[in-house]
C-alpha cells in the first residue's frame, strides 16, 4: 500500500469559539464539607500454626547443621 499524504487542503479548519470576558455568570462560592473522622483498623498478626512453627524449627535447624558441616570440613 502506498502512504497517504495529507497537505493543508485535506484537513478540516477547526470550528473555535471565543468566550467574552462579560456577562460571567455568578460565582457560587465553594461549600466545606466536615469529613468525620474514623478510626484506623488495627491489625492483628496471624499466628503461625503448629505445622508452620515445627518447619521453621526444622528449617533453623538444618541451618545450624550445615554451618556445624561446613566448619568441619574446614578443620580436615
Amino acid at each position: 500500500m502506498s502512504p497517504l499524504w495529507l497537505g493543508p487542503s485535506a484537513v478540516v479548519p477547526a470550528n473555535v469559539r471565543r468566550l467574552s470576558g462579560e456577562g460571567d455568570p455568578e460565582v457560587t462560592p465553594v461549600h466545606r464539607v466536615a469529613v468525620p473522622v474514623v478510626p484506623s483498623a488495627s491489625v492483628v498478626p496471624r499466628q503461625i500454626d503448629p505445622v508452620g512453627l515445627r518447619l521453621m524449627a526444622l528449617q533453623l535447624e538444618n541451618e545450624q547443621l550445615r554451618a556445624e558441616l561446613e566448619q568441619l570440613r574446614g578443620e580436615a
